[in-house]
């Protein structure tokens, strides 16, 4: 450990610029990082089939006494249902349905 650390000692005194050096290879890292972790999280997501998403599903949410997940209950977002008092829900990235808050 002593030795590496005094390469590195050595590389810093008689380097003309060594931040610059070690900035770039600060970010070559970061870089390499970041790839690694999206190919990872790619190829744990491809390996993920329909039925585990169910037991995910199944895991998180339990059905009522009719079989219904709890989303599934109230899909009825006629305009008559809606009260008057509700505002629109700010978000726009949520799903289309249901987007009145009561």
């Amino acid at each position: 450990m002593n030795e590496v650390l005094k390469a590195i000692w050595q590389w810093l005194e008689n380097n003309p610029h060594p931040l610059t050096d070690l900035r770039t290879l600060v970010w070559f890292v970061f870089l390499v990082l970041i790839v690694g972790a999206w190919l990872a999280a790619r190829r744990r997501s491809r390996k993920r089939t329909a039925e585990d998403e169910q037991e995910m599903i199944d895991e998180n949410f339990q059905k009522n006494e009719d079989g219904l997940y709890p989303w599934e209950v109230n899909t009825n977002d006629h305009p008559s249902t809606v009260k008057k008092g509700t505002k629109p829900h700010p978000m726009d990235n949520l799903p289309q349905r249901g987007r009145w808050r009561i």
